[in-house]
């Protein structure tokens, strides 16, 4: 609540579901010679699959299993291919390895140390039931908050500019939340430190929560577990890594940062330095440039207080596997916070120390969890090297566009022109107008509305019959030149549409699918080709599938489709190209 963001974001790495580790010993659902996929990984990977409603969950897990198989012979092809004369390979394996080393880490040395009684869950219960409204203020020394405080009791005119914050237990520093639980409407609390400033809270109004007293305390277990749980281990971490970094505090050369800076801003920002790229492209920028043949790279970024030191190159490679973003909304935001980056890569890596200290990276979870992400990079790698190298002629692509184009089709689309309003009064009082005669093209333009000028001669928008909800609807049912009603929408709106011209549907022009029919083209070359690799190579692996252990796994829909929140550049798990098990050397396994 009142930590700075980039504090609250470099604390927040845990949450109810970022460290429970499932267990390994759940059974191998597929073997590839010494690449074992378990029950857990099987499970996740298929919980990566968007929800596809018109396939059968049995097929859809042969789907997988063929698109595993495929992607762990393929970066076995790729260590035999390609050598890797750059170390881009092992940097981002290194890399997959401490990450996988942080997480068992934390849920080793944090999560599992946590214990709930259910005095705490009763307690907590009491205090979600109302939420908490506060003003506040912020000063910089013990003796200026022991003045405000005086002066807030004594009711004199306060000349610091104050906040309010409306507070819900267990979602802010346990500091604050003691300091303001405590207080009874009107009351003032004492000083409450927090990065450097002195924060004093009065509280202004307790509010019953719209949801947690609108069932009992047993309904609402689970959650509140969740959140005395997130609270313990936020301190426990605290604690921890307090100790952990006492002998990695470190001094940043302030010329090497700025020169890093320099090198960093043209390649995280566009031209006109208004918008960042997207990081995976700033990443493969980055990773392309290079850095050892320039002196100022190899100068000292950071001393460590135990004598060891990063260069401005040894950061910078860091940077091209890491799980940080780099595209701050500008470059002014990004002057401070790369040494957010900075922070976050020691405090990674000294973790990820510790961790190999304490032998995890025996651990069954560090094993599989490496092995699955070196697994997708190389076999990643492979298919990126067969993508490059195809080459697809103008007239190739011209001659596919014949014989495909009845597959790329406009839809039926309708040009419109709507008003719109909240106001329901006003609504009819402009139908009223537009049946008396005006003109209603003068009205959408008084009222505001934005007729998105295509051409002085073709006002309105184009929209299809899945687009504007119920305007849509009844749009595709309207004929050329008539008026609807007044249509109220979901968003308590109420539209009053003139429909303009139908378009019917038609083949795109060659010129406005040429990157799509390239890329599709691309695709199909590139499916090909590497299911003749697999062809000629699966039989050289010994493959197994245990169907009992597959069919225990649980689809759930997609919901594995999300990001790490402690490593936002990575997703719960890696991505791959789904394959049809139908195709010939699968279906031949074992035969």
């Amino acid at each position: 609540m009142i930590r700075s963001l980039k504090v609250i974001v470099f604390l927040s790495f845990i949450s109810s579901t970022l460290y429970c580790l499932p267990q390994q010993g759940d059974g191998i659902v597929i073997s590839i010679n010494d690449r074992k996929i378990s029950l857990r990984e099987f499970q996740s990977r298929l919980n990566d699959i968007p929800l596809i409603t018109d396939k059968p969950l049995p097929e859809l897990k042969e789907d997988l299993a063929c698109t595993l198989i495929a992607e762990a012979i393929l970066a076995f092809e790729a260590g035999k291919e390609s050598p890797d004369k750059t170390g881009k390979a092992k940097m981002i394996i290194d890399q997959y390895w401490k990450e996988a080393l942080y997480e068992e880490w934390m849920n080793s040395e944090i999560r599992k140390k946590i214990t709930i009684t259910d005095e705490e869950i009763i307690s907590a219960y009491d205090k979600l039931k109302e939420q908490r409204l506060v003003e506040y203020w912020k000063v910089n020394s013990p003796d200026e908050a022991d003045l405000l405080i005086a002066e807030i009791q004594n009711g004199k005119s306060i000349l610091i500019n104050s906040e309010t914050k409306l507070l819900e237990y267990a979602e802010s520093l346990e500091e604050v939340e003691d300091a303001v639980y405590n207080l009874q409407i009107g009351e003032t609390s004492k000083p409450v430190l927090v990065d450097s400033l002195y924060y004093i809270f009065r509280l202004k109004k307790k509010i019953p929560h719209p949801d947690y007293p609108q069932n009992d305390m047993q309904y609402w277990k689970g959650v509140i577990e969740n959140r005395i749980r997130e609270r313990k281990e936020r301190k426990m971490l605290d604690d921890a890594l307090l100790i952990l970094m006492k002998e990695k505090d470190f001094t940043v050369n302030r010329d090497s940062y700025n020169y890093l800076y320099e090198q960093l801003v043209p390649i995280v920002y566009k031209i006109d330095k208004r918008e960042a790229e997207e990081p995976e492209i700033i990443q493969n920028e980055i990773n392309i440039k290079l850095t050892s043949g320039e002196n100022k790279f190899n100068q000292p970024l950071l001393k460590f207080k135990d004598g060891n030191s990063w260069t401005t190159s040894d950061f910078w490679k860091m940077l091209a596997v890491s799980p940080y973003p780099l595209n701050y909304k500008n470059p002014d935001d990004f002057r401070i916070g790369l040494m957010d980056v900075i922070k976050k890569t020691v405090l990674l890596n000294s973790v990820a120390e510790d961790a190999h200290k304490k032998n995890y990276d025996n651990s069954d979870y560090v094993k599989s969890e490496t092995e699955m992400w070196k697994t997708n990079f190389l076999a990643s790698e492979l298919i990126n090297n067969y993508r490059v190298s195809i080459k697809i002629t103008n007239e190739e692509l011209t001659s596919r566009y014949d014989s495909l184009k009845g597959n790329y089709i406009k839809p039926e689309m309708r040009r419109i022109i709507p008003i719109i309003t909240k106001n329901k009064k006003l609504a009819e009082e402009i139908y009223k107008r537009i049946i008396d005669g005006e003109d209603f093209i003068s009205l959408a333009e008084k009222s505001g509305q934005n007729i998105n000028m295509i051409d002085k001669d073709t006002p309105g928008i184009f929209i299809t019959g899945n687009e504007w909800g119920i305007i849509g609807k009844t749009v595709f049912g309207m004929s050329v030149g008539k008026i609807s009603g007044i249509i109220k929408a979901d968003d308590s709106t109420y539209s009053i549409v003139k429909l303009m011209e139908i378009r019917e549907a038609s083949p795109f022009l060659f010129e406005e699918i040429r990157d799509r029919l390239q890329a599709d083209y691309e695709n199909s070359i590139l499916q090909r080709e590497i299911n003749k690799l697999l062809e000629a190579k699966a039989g050289n692996y010994k493959i197994s599938i245990n169907r009992n252990n597959m069919a225990k796994a649980e689809y759930s829909g997609g919901s594995m489709l999300v990001k790490k929140t402690h490593f936002p550049l990575r997703n719960a798990v890696p991505s791959f190209p789904l394959f049809n098990h139908k195709v010939k050397w699968y279906s031949s396994l074992g035969k």
